[in-house]
């Protein structure tokens, strides 16, 4: 009533609804359609359709079906009856949920719409067939994408029954077996694909009896499956921990198993208890990969992280374990331990006459020498480069230390064939020996202490780390916290040197070097803390604040007339050439400061460079930025020329000591020549350091070099005094001795 009501008043254009009409006899089913006669003058026109025949078949065809929804154990079979072409005339409520309408309608559109591409052809292909032949029985299985976007497979028959009055219709039927695919999924797979698992699989019950073990478990163990079933897991040695369910679970870890041929074999198991109440099953599941592999390469990898990968001996972090267990072990027994620190005297000089590769062999060579020195029990270890570090705990007191240190001495003066060559490679050793609060990052400290002291008191010989040098340690540590508060304070200065052309005694640039002016000491010198500095990070603040103040003082100049041509050179050492930012913070100074890079002269020692790619790296970026390169105390390293020849450098400052003696000394002499003409024919620059006298610089001017700076001229200045030499830019010089 309310229906056509509603279509009466215009508010729906139709109406339609099957009820049930019972008679005396049977159940009779009709359609009600309720249509808007509007268009001819109003009201409608309801007419009742008898369905009865239609409803009865769809019953007998879902009866027909009720085993195949018992056996996929599913509740609401699929169906619908279709028209020749497709459109469904009838669609059953778990239909509609797979298959829903397109504009409100049931056709081949909206049937198909959730399937793939390749199904929805086989689909199109099924129903075509099955709409053009009466009678003909077609069977599909699909996937469809329902409303919820979830997947379903569906096993569905297509019959034509088109002839049969009584259907009229193509009838779809089937049911939803996704939940039975998926169980015939698991099933292979527990079948098949479980016994090809990478991962050994065994399974027993709660008494530990072997019920299950896979092809990779036969693999691993050894052992095949009709040998092992029904076994108790214990007698294999296959797992780490009992299988009768007595421990809680789950359990996983690596673990050594044992195979057929009794074998260790590294595995990493895991043990899992199940309960399975459908079956009654209770036992552990365990799974075990083979981890022989990984466990090579972690012991692979521990050996690199705590030795040397050229010589194979300790390195620096395996040496402070061993030797932190040494002074314990020293401790218990009220013994000490000897730290002797080896630095080999010479060997710069063999590598650089030899290539890399011979030099390595020689490091190995020493290695040997230096073991055959120590006594049972003692570890070398190599921190890197040329040296070496020994702990003994055979030695008993400081003197058994030193004698210790002088075999090994002995036995690295002795000369040794190598690749044809003599080969002799003498060492500085310093040594100290524990105490009871000793600790091994201080026992080594101590020991390279007094190593640097063999060194400075002319190599080739032992000191022991004693008394005058804690002091002078304790000496270092309070400079070294002053001149970190020195420079927070702003008490670290930047003096001036000029650099002059001999010839004309015009002005060429400066030499920024820096001071520390102590409220109560005045100015320090750069020899009583630059070498500090050198052993700490403080030499990078100090490099830092002496490039800045020389790159203010060019940008100060820079105001004056023609002084743009003046370059300022900066020293740099190898702490700071090893920062990794340390180019780019050059050039950020530089720039910062508004000053062109050409006029700025980066200094460095040979020893800095040689045999060292990185440095040469980083100069070569400062090099190509503008920044001119300069070789500071030239003859007094052991630069390979071949190399020198290689390095991006402008200038080479012959070393003042060659400068000072050469009117003197011959050898000097000869040598300040020898520099002349290198520079000469490498077409490098050439700056002379140190001239003090008229004599000297004739000296210099006649074999060729022009450049120079020293007392003649002046004194390291300070800003102004520098300022004003700029203003005036050329003065007579001083007579000799002055």
């Amino acid at each position: 009533a309310e229906g056509i009501r509603a279509v009466l008043s215009g508010d729906v254009d139709h109406f339609v609804r099957d009820y049930a009409f019972p008679t005396d006899r049977q159940q009779r089913w009709f359609t009600v359609r309720v249509s808007s006669t509007n268009d001819v003058g109003g009201g409608a026109v309801i007419s009742h359709l008898d369905l009865t025949a239609l409803k009865e078949t769809e019953r007998r065809i879902r009866g027909d079906h009720c085993g195949i929804s018992t056996l996929f154990d599913e509740s609401a079979p699929i169906f619908a009856l279709l028209d020749a072409d497709g459109t469904a005339r009838y669609v059953s409520p778990s239909a509609a949920e797979l298959f829903p309408p397109v504009d409100g309608a049931f056709g081949p559109t909206s049937l198909l719409a959730g399937l793939e591409p390749g199904q929805r052809q086989q689909a199109e292909q099924c129903l075509q067939r099955a709409g053009q032949r009466t009678g003909s029985r077609e069977q599909l299985v699909i996937d469809v994408c329902d409303t919820a976007k979830r997947w379903h497979t569906l096993d569905l028959t297509v019959c034509n029954l088109l002839d049969d009055p009584s259907v009229a219709a193509v009838v779809l039927t089937g049911s939803d077996i996704t939940t039975v695919h998926r169980r015939k999924v698991t099933r292979h797979l527990e079948t098949h694909l479980l016994r090809r698992l990478p991962a050994a699989v065994v399974v027993t019950d709660q008494r530990g009896t072997i019920v299950y073990w896979n092809d990779r478990a036969s693999e691993l163990y050894g052992h095949r499956a009709d040998e092992v079933l029904g076994t108790h897991i214990d007698e294999l040695g296959v797992w780490p921990v009992w299988a009768d369910g007595s421990e809680p679970g789950p359990w996983a870890g690596d673990h050594v198993a044992r195979g057929r041929d009794g074998a260790a074999l590294p595995v990493h198991a895991t043990l899992q208890r199940v309960e399975d109440p459908e079956t009654g099953f209770s036992g552990v599941v365990g799974t075990s990969i083979d981890i022989t592999e990984r466990r090579l390469l972690e012991e692979r990898l521990d050996f690199e992280a705590r030795h040397d990968p050229l010589t194979g001996l300790l390195n620096r972090r395996a040496l402070v374990d061993h030797l932190d267990g040494a002074i314990a072990r020293a401790g218990r027994r009220g013994g000490g331990v000897a730290v002797l620190y080896i630095d080999l005297d010479n060997f710069k000089v063999v590598n650089d006459n030899l290539n890399h590769q011979a030099g390595d062999e020689v490091l190995k060579a020493v290695s040997a020498l230096v073991e055959s020195a120590l006594g049972p029990g003692d570890v070398l270890a190599r921190l890197g480069g040329d040296e070496f570090v020994v702990c003994a705990e055979g030695c008993a007191s400081i003197d058994d230390a030193v004698a210790l240190a002088d075999r090994v001495i002995a036995v690295l003066r002795v000369p040794f064939r190598h690749h044809g060559l003599g080969v002799v490679i003498g060492a500085s050793v310093g040594v100290t020996f524990s105490s009871d609060q000793s600790l091994a990052e201080e026992l080594m400290r101590d020991a390279d202490i007094a190593m640097y002291e063999a060194k400075e008191g002319g190599k080739g010989r032992t000191v022991a780390f004693d008394e005058t040098l804690r002091n002078q340690l304790r000496r270092t540590r309070v400079v070294t916290a002053q001149l970190g508060a020195a420079l927070d304070t702003e008490r670290i200065v930047t003096y001036f040197q000029p650099e002059v052309d001999m010839d004309t005694g015009a002005l060429l640039g400066f030499e920024a070097l820096v001071r520390w002016d102590d409220p109560g000491r005045g100015l320090v010198p750069p020899a009583e803390f630059v070498p500090l500095a050198e052993e700490s990070e403080l030499i990078n603040r100090l490099g830092t604040t002496v490039l800045r103040d020389a790159c203010r003082a060019l940008r100060h100049w820079n105001l004056r007339p023609g002084a743009s041509r003046l370059k300022v050179a900066v020293n740099v050492s190898a702490r700071q050439l090893h920062a990794p930012d340390f180019a780019a913070e050059v050039l950020d100074i530089i720039g910062a400061a508004g000053v062109s890079p050409r006029q700025v002269c980066v200094e460095i020692t040979e020893s800095t460079v040689a045999d060292n790619d990185m440095a040469a790296a980083v100069l070569g970026v400062l090099r190509a930025a503008g920044v001119a390169i300069a070789i500071d105390d030239f003859g007094t390293g052991f630069s390979s020329l071949h190399r020198l020849q290689r390095l991006p450098i402008d200038d080479l400052k012959i070393d003042r000591t060659f400068v000072s003696q050469m009117l003197d000394d011959n050898g000097s002499r000869v040598i300040v020549s020898a520099v002349v003409g290198l520079a000469r024919s490498l077409g490098l620059g050439l700056v002379a350091e140190g001239v003090e006298r008229e004599s000297q610089a004739r000296a210099l001017r006649a074999l060729g070099c022009r450049r120079a700076q020293g007392y003649l001229w002046s004194r390291p200045v300070d800003l102004v005094a520098a300022t004003d030499m700029v203003d005036r830019q050329r003065w007579a010089p001083a007579p000799d001795g002055g």
